[in-house]
C-alpha cells in the first residue's frame, strides 16, 4: 500500500480563498457564501485557516475563528 501526504499551509492570500470558496461551493450548494473580505478579515485578525493540498491542488480546508 503505498502512503499518501496532504501538505498542510495556513491560507492567507484572496487567491486561496477563492479555493476554499470553491470547495465549500461544492460541499454545500445550498448554504449561501461566506465573502471572501470576512474570511480575509477572520485570517488576518487571529482566525485560523488552514488549507490541505494534495498534487497542488487544494483537496480539503478547516476555516475557524
Amino acid at each position: 500500500m503505498s502512503e499518501s501526504h496532504a501538505l498542510i499551509k495556513r491560507i492567507h492570500t484572496y487567491d486561496e480563498l477563492k479555493e476554499v470558496a470553491a470547495i465549500r461551493r461544492e460541499l454545500w450548494p445550498n448554504d449561501g457564501e461566506v465573502a471572501l473580505d470576512h474570511m480575509k478579515f477572520i485570517s488576518d485578525h487571529g482566525g485560523i485557516i488552514l488549507g490541505a493540498y494534495r498534487d497542488n491542488q487544494m483537496v480539503g480546508y478547516v476555516y475557524s475563528f
